[in-house]
């Protein structure tokens, strides 16, 4: 029976590997496409509108995924899946309307900037975003090579149609609208899997007990989004607003890499969490959270060291020479790969134990110290300075956070066993 659990998780990080080199290889080429068409200046509108419409995203989402796949893995029967579906689906979608509405109004009282119109074809995508939790769900059942199927389908599809646009001229509206059909065109690939399998979404029953116990936990998860979003775009934000949209694509023509090559220690930990969930109260709990953060470092520290010495190879190939400021911020960006890796295994740990809210405390104090190093390290040094704010403020909070908190200490030291000589003890309690 070990064996098949092992083979099962196993499996299902082999098909989000699978699905992750192809959108790696296939991505690069349609970004060195996308990027050398548009050029600086119209890609860093585009990525902009991007970062302001993932923001809304992640408030639609309430930041509960993690809760989701919990909720799912323990629920008694199909009855009470059905009830957790149905009350997370309304309760996003809800957020979803909220978020479309602001997103058109302030684009509209605000209209003068070159990327609204671009943010308010790509706010429509806040309004299917709710039906993601049926990847929540496979991802609960550890059948995530569905998921990836439908995934790839989405992402071909949607690939082809960015390349025929770049072919045939379109403009950076048109663009957008493909953006807009390719994250459509999943949520319908997710339904007709749903259906495939003998589900049905109209089967989802939204109780308001439900919603009410849900909201007593999600309320943090959901500031936690919000705020772990705007750190994650707050640069790219601040770039725009201290200088120009020709900085922001430079940037995010540098973070794009660095995210393609962070997939695999985002993988090991979005397929080993259900098996961490189940462990919670048995004694190899602690020893599985160990070996978790040690894969995720020997995986990750590769990773950065190439991406590191094969930046300047990667950002003339992919974007060419217009965009080569990009190698300095790669450079430097890369060295987060590590540090957001042993980050990645203890949000997940702070999620199971239902420590939402001290995730929510480091969050807020991240997102602040992050503007505040922006502010100054971009009008200091220009573009770079968004990368060395990034980095600063990620290893603040990852490796000096929970020295202030006694009852996360313990969690920091393991967290760090990698790196000094401890010995922390795996039986604690």
């Amino acid at each position: 029976m070990l064996k098949y659990i092992k083979n099962k998780f196993i499996n299902n990080t082999i098909w989000l590997l699978a699905d992750k080199c192809l959108k790696m290889i296939l991505g690069f080429y349609v970004i060195t496409q996308l990027s050398r068409s548009l050029g600086p200046e119209n890609y860093g509108i585009l990525s902009f509108s991007q970062s302001i419409i993932s923001i809304f995203i992640a408030i639609t989402s309430l930041g509960i995924n993690f809760l989701v796949v919990e909720q799912l893995i323990n629920s008694k029967n199909r009855d009470d899946t059905n009830i957790i579906l149905g009350s997370i689906f309304i309760m996003r979608l809800f957020v979803g309307f909220i978020c479309f509405f602001i997103t058109i109004f302030l684009n509209l009282y605000f209209n003068n900037s070159e990327s609204s119109e671009i943010i308010i074809i790509l706010s429509i995508i806040l309004l299917f975003e709710p039906l993601n939790i049926i990847d929540s769900f496979y991802q609960s059942k550890v059948k995530s090579k569905y998921i990836v199927i439908c995934t790839n389908l989405k992402f071909i599809i949607g690939s082809a149609a960015k390349l025929y646009a770049i072919s045939h001229n379109f403009s950076l509206r048109n663009i957008a609208i493909i953006f807009l059909f390719e994250s459509i065109l999943q949520y319908v690939l997710y339904l007709l899997l749903y259906k495939l399998h003998g589900f049905s979404f109209f089967s989802w029953k939204p109780s308001v007990a439900k919603i009410k116990k849900l909201l007593h936990r999600t309320w943090p998860l959901a500031l936690v989004a919000i705020f772990t979003n705007m750190y994650n775009r707050v640069d790219q934000v601040m770039l725009n607003s201290l200088l120009d949209n020709y900085s922001v694509g430079i940037y995010s023509a540098a973070n794009k890499i660095n995210e393609l090559f962070f997939f695999i220690p985002i993988v090991v930990s979005s397929s080993i969490f259900p098996l961490l969930v189940s462990k919670q109260n048995t004694s190899s709990y602690i020893p599985t959270l160990l070996k978790v953060y040690k894969i995720n470092f020997l995986i990750s520290l590769p990773v950065s060291i190439l991406l590191f010495i094969f930046s300047e190879f990667l950002v003339l190939t992919i974007y060419g020479q217009q965009f080569n400021e990009a190698i300095t911020i790669l450079k430097c960006l890369a060295i987060t790969i590590v540090i957001k890796s042993i980050n990645l295994v203890f949000v997940k740990y702070l999620y199971i134990e239902g420590l939402e809210k001290k995730y929510l405390k480091m969050s807020i104090i991240g997102f602040l110290i992050n503007i505040v190093l922006n502010f100054y390290l971009i009008r200091e040094f220009g573009i770079i300075g968004a990368a060395l704010a990034t980095l600063s403020s990620l290893f603040i909070t990852t490796f000096l956070f929970e020295l202030f908190d006694s009852k996360l200490r313990k969690v920091y030291y393991l967290k760090i066993q990698w790196l000094l000589p401890i010995n922390t003890n795996e039986k604690d309690e």
